[in-house]
């Protein structure tokens, strides 16, 4: 009897529990968790990233902090714009972490990707950082939204104004992916359809850093628009590439076709002038768009675009819809979000359409040209566009207010510093094969020199007779007034011509702090003292941790070099070699197989220890040397092509033919 009671007792607490989970009211878990999924290292980390979680977290906090009387959790993670580990991320969260929607979801293969799994499980995702259609189309799920912008609202906001400008022909720089194929698309299609054609098109890889060869590809086309199908990093570099090259100085106008006002900011109006936008969201539109830009910039230092504000947006919505429906049931949430208005700072009178597309006003925008009076972006036009049917509602134009960007001013030219590192008819023969020629070299202290050219120009070897790792055929070679032609490699060294090499070079196995003092031993004297023990080496920790800080390491000091991230090491490599006090730094390719988290990071560092030294650099991205060099040599076949700066040398014909393998370039 009393086993009988207990059975009974166990059952009713089971079947209590089992319907107190199925029930549709109240907040699950005791609270409702969302998710902020999106890349925050990579080519986009600056387009949402970071500051999109932070906007999460703005709308959380300016909704109290709760609902349905539970508090409401905000998570993030990094996708690096791979689906898989986003696919992970998302399970992870759904199956054990009780996340009752995933939002952001920076880059469109991601975003089909989690949204797939969200109509598996049942789950809510609302997307404010990818642009395909597909989302809304073939891939559309009951429990998927699409916020902020798309690549039908792009392709007609800046395709179709631009075809009404005269812009009739189109070449494409497209990122290689589904976002790229698809704005690709669509704006193709609706500039054929206005009487337009398109002359032709490339397709460049995710993060690409060197743009030259795509855009003199386009620039050759005589296109009278380039169209940048591509979005982040991709776009900002692509743009500043193309002002080096004069394509826009040309006639040629480009079309940024996904690009945010905050990044005009940070890619300056000179190269960002004329530039073509369709944007979701602009800050300073009325009151409520520049109070809440006023509370996110107090906590990110940067103006919000439209992902970091259609964030906030799905956000609240999301937690609106919550409220309203009583429980975070995904199917009661969803109903609740295609029946409610959308009204607040971004979407004013939005509304929900049956495939998860929320249908708000865009704005057509152009970047104002330097000279003009300070501030206002130009004009734009807002437009409603509907995703999936592809209309477009009104025509009325404002004028943007004024402050937003500033012109910048130039300064007086300074006299050239001392020449620190000279070459002249620097020549090496192999039999009969001359690798380098004549070359005559003047590198100069707290100068960043470049040596470009195509594979083969004979880079590399001049950095080995520069070093001495190679005795040159003929010409000569000083350093600081000294001639080093004859002088063998381990005492130029000691002279403080240090460098570099291609293949990362530091002991995986000892410490980053380690490594430094290793470094340390020869300036400390204690490099051929063998017997000394460790303890002795402690003395050089002070000038150890200076060395890892400068170069920020400090969080890796104790840290073994082989769990470094590749462009960790090659950081680690900067920091050992600084640890020898060169007075020259020669840097073989430092940004080589990095990403694009690090390529920052190691510029920044770079520009740094120019201060105090010299530089001289091979380096294949050209984005890096336009960024931060002063002084550019291009090799071809091993003699000098060109010199000067890098906006002289990239206007060359004949750098262009060097890197195009054609003279119509």
């Amino acid at each position: 009897m009393h086993k009988t009671i207990l059975a009974s007792l166990a059952v009713l607490l089971a079947s209590s529990a089992a319907f107190a989970q199925s029930a549709p009211g109240g907040a699950s878990d005791n609270k409702v968790k969302i998710g902020i999924l999106n890349d925050q290292s990579g080519v986009y980390a600056d387009f949402g990233g970071k500051s999109s979680v932070e906007a999460a977290k703005m709308a959380v906090e300016d909704f109290g902090g709760k609902v349905l009387g539970q508090p409401i959790e905000i998570v993030d993670a990094d996708h690096q714009n791979k689906p898989d580990i986003a696919s992970n991320i998302a399970r992870q969260w759904y199956d054990t972490q009780q996340v009752d929607a995933i939002m952001e979801l920076t880059t469109s293969s991601v975003a089909l990707a989690v949204q797939a799994i969200g109509k598996e499980k049942k789950k809510i995702d609302i997307v404010t950082g990818a642009a395909t259609t597909d989302l809304t189309g073939k891939a559309c799920s009951p429990y998927g939204f699409h916020w902020a912008y798309d690549t039908h609202a792009l392709a007609v906001g800046t395709g179709g104004a631009l075809v009404k400008q005269g812009g009739d022909s189109w070449f494409f720089l497209t990122a290689d992916y589904a976002f790229g194929y698809s704005l690709e698309q669509q704006t193709g299609d609706f500039v054929k359809s206005s009487g337009g054609k398109i002359v032709g098109a490339v397709r460049h890889p995710l993060a690409t850093t060197d743009f030259s060869s795509f855009l003199l590809q386009a620039q050759s086309s005589g296109a009278k628009v380039i169209g940048l199908a591509n979005a982040g990093l991709d776009t900002s570099n692509a743009i500043k590439q193309a002002a080096e090259f004069g394509i826009t100085a040309g006639g040629q106008r480009l079309a940024a076709l996904l690009f945010t006002l905050a990044e005009v900011h940070g890619l300056g109006l000179q190269a960002a002038q004329g530039l073509t936008l369709t944007e979701g969201y602009y800050w300073n539109l009325d009151d409520k768009s520049r109070e809440f830009a006023k509370k996110f910039f107090a906590r990110t230092k940067k103006m919000p675009n439209m992902i970091h504000s259609g964030t906030y947006s799905a956000v609240t919505q999301y937690l609106k819809a919550v409220q309203k429906a009583g429980t975070d049931d995904a199917d009661a949430v969803s109903k609740a979000l295609h029946e409610m208005p959308v009204d607040d700072f971004f979407a004013r009178g939005g509304t929900v359409a049956k495939n998860g597309r929320m249908i708000h006003d865009m704005y057509l925008l152009q970047v104002k040209k330097p000279g003009r009076k300070q501030g206002a972006l130009g004009l734009f036009q807002r437009a409603r566009h509907h995703s999936r049917q592809g209309r477009l509602h009104g025509s009325r134009q404002e004028r943007l207010r004024s402050g937003e960007v500033m012109a910048f001013t130039a300064t007086a030219k300074q006299e050239e510093p001392r020449v620190v590192l000279s070459a002249r008819g620097l020549s090496k023969s192999f039999g009969a094969f001359m690798a380098v020629k004549n070359v005559d070299l003047d590198v100069r202290h707290a100068r960043v020199h470049a040596l470009i050219g195509p594979n083969g120009a004979g880079k590399t070897t001049v950095f080995n007779l520069l070093t001495k790792f190679l005795q040159p055929t003929a010409g000569s070679i000083t350093l600081l007034g000294t001639d080093i032609t004859k002088t063998p490699p381990d005492r130029v060294a000691r002279m403080g011509l240090v460098r570099s090499f291609q293949i990362s070079a530091v002991f995986p196995h000892l410490t980053v702090l380690d490594n430094v003092r290793v470094a340390l031993q020869r300036p400390s004297g204690l490099s051929t003292q063998f017997w000394l023990p460790v303890s002795s080496l402690d003395r050089l920790n002070a000038r150890a941790d200076e060395l890892i800080e400068s170069v920020g390491l400090k969080r890796e000091r104790n840290a073994l070099a082989a769990d470094l991230s590749y462009g960790r090491k090659r950081v680690l490599e900067i920091a050992t070699t600084l640890a020898l006090d060169p007075k020259v730094l020669l840097l073989d390719e430092p940004m080589a197989g990095m990403g694009q988290e690090d390529i920052g990071t190691v510029s920044n560092i770079i520009r740094e220890v120019a201060k105090t030294r010299a530089v001289l650099m091979v380096e294949h991205n050209l984005s890096v040397v336009a960024d931060i060099c002063h002084h550019v040599t291009v090799l071809q076949r091993g003699e000098i092509l060109a010199e000067g700066d890098y906006a002289e040398v990239s206007q060359d014909p004949r750098v262009r033919t060097a890197y195009m393998g054609t003279e119509e370039a």
